[in-house]
């Protein structure tokens, strides 16, 4: 049976279904979506007036059909619970690496709104998953498979306790828009945050193609396996782990210190002169080609007091790519002397991950209640379905089968113990005939 609904003011049309409710045109009277009344499916433009509320309730589900936009000139209040979360997602189940709406677009005009996410999911978003000119506030947020999750063009811009995995780009930012990021894990994503006036915190940066760009402070972070660079702009660097990365840091000016950079191939690539001792106390060990390389910046460079991993001058000599090293610079000579023969103190080497390394495949992927787990994995993988599992396939990133195996049942491990470090790729068939892909990192 279908009912057709049309507010008073002739500019909401709303058809609703025993399994549905179809939306488009104007929001034009206070509204509220019920997790009872979803899934909300957005059939064309919708705007949300101005002066007018639209509340989301826990456990509502909101999908957008291709192309359309979800514009919101009034108030939206968007705040799920720890177990009821509130999703926004397309109206197609798509692969990673396709996307099917076009996100929110908040461009309520008064100046003193704040729009605050908690517990909701962002999932297959074109543009930004949320995209707002206005103060925003995202907490305990995840953000799957968007081409840009969050974007901030103005006011301030503060996310915390989020997990952002395989998105293009995290959080970006207006370099005139103070930011603050804590408390957030980045997975899969090619540029995790972007911005000048952004202040990093005490958040883990896992298998991404960059790290950060242009960040104002950048302390107290988990870098591992950016593929590119883990750092590049920033006017200080303190007390991170860099670890298994290509570059390291792309140095342009800034303070760095008490970072323990380890196990990259480059550390500091320099593309500026370091002329005041503003790189110091850092520990930079065991970097496969240099710790040091300057064949970029020109200019002499001093980077003094910090730990090599050696005591050797010669030996950290060779470490270091400079004008000894290739006479066509006109300058670039690079002064290591002083150097700590142990590192600072306020370096740390050991660290532990955050727990949804282990569980961060199983949160964003709850819509089938499936689970892939630990990840980063050293042996056994665990793989918990909510529907039976019928073959699980596991390939190397040329995507040659390594292994592959029929399950019949809710749960499967497999060991991986023998499989050399690196990413893998796994594919999950499951008895209803989808099929479920993602990445695992063997450790």
């Amino acid at each position: 049976m279908q009912k057709a609904i049309l507010t008073l003011s002739m500019l909401l049309c709303i058809l609703t279904k025993s399994f549905a409710v179809n939306v488009w045109g104007l929001i034009s009277t206070h509204t509220t979506w019920t997790k009872a009344n979803s899934p909300y499916i957005i059939t064309g433009d919708l705007q949300l007036n101005q002066n007018v509320t639209l509340t989301i309730e826990p456990g509502t589900v909101v999908k957008c059909k291709n192309g359309f936009r979800f514009i919101i000139l009034g108030n939206l209040i968007a705040r799920g619970t720890s177990t009821d979360t509130i999703l926004f997602t397309s109206y197609q189940l798509l692969p990673t690496g396709q996307q099917g709406w076009s996100g929110l677009e908040i461009q309520n005009p008064s100046a003193n709104v704040v729009f605050t996410f908690e517990y909701c999911r962002f999932e297959n978003a074109y543009n930004a998953a949320i995209g707002t000119s206005n103060s925003m506030v995202v907490s305990n947020c995840i953000f799957k498979n968007n081409i840009q999750s969050i974007r901030a063009s103005n006011k301030t811009l503060q996310v915390s306790d989020c997990l952002f995995f395989d998105n293009q780009d995290g959080v970006l930012c207006d370099s005139h828009v103070p930011t603050l990021i804590e408390k957030c894990g980045f997975i899969n994503t090619a540029y995790p945050a972007k911005g000048g006036r952004v202040n990093f915190r005490n958040n883990n940066v896992f298998n991404c193609v960059n790290g950060i760009n242009g960040c104002d402070s950048v302390t107290d972070n988990l870098f591992e396996y950016s593929s590119n660079y883990a750092i590049f702009k920033f006017r200080y660097l303190a007390n991170n782990k860099i670890w298994h990365s290509n570059t390291a840091v792309y140095y342009n000016g800034g303070t760095a210190e008490y970072n323990t950079i380890k196990y990259c191939n480059t550390g500091f690539l320099l593309y500026d002169a370091i002329a005041d001792s503003s790189v110091r106390y850092n520990c930079i060990t065991y970097c496969k080609i240099y710790s040091v390389d300057s064949k970029h910046s020109g200019d002499d460079s001093k980077i003094v007091d910090n730990y090599w991993g050696v005591t050797d001058s010669v030996k950290i000599d060779s470490l270091v790519y400079d004008y000894y090293d290739d006479f066509k610079f006109s300058t670039g000579i690079v002064n290591f002397i002083p150097f700590l023969n142990s590192p600072h103190t306020k370096c740390v080497d050991t660290f532990s991950r955050p727990p949804y390394y282990n569980t961060s495949i199983r949160s964003v992927q709850n819509n089938i209640k499936l689970s892939v787990y630990p990840n980063p994995v050293n042996d056994n993988l665990t793989i918990e379905s909510g529907i039976k599992i019928t073959s699980v396939a596991i390939h190397d990133i040329t995507g040659k089968i390594i292994t592959q195996q029929n399950i019949s049942n809710n749960k499967a491990t497999i060991n991986i113990a023998d499989y050399t470090r690196g990413i893998y790729l796994y594919k999950i068939l499951l008895q209803d005939g989808s099929v479920q892909a993602g990445k695992i990192f063997k450790e």
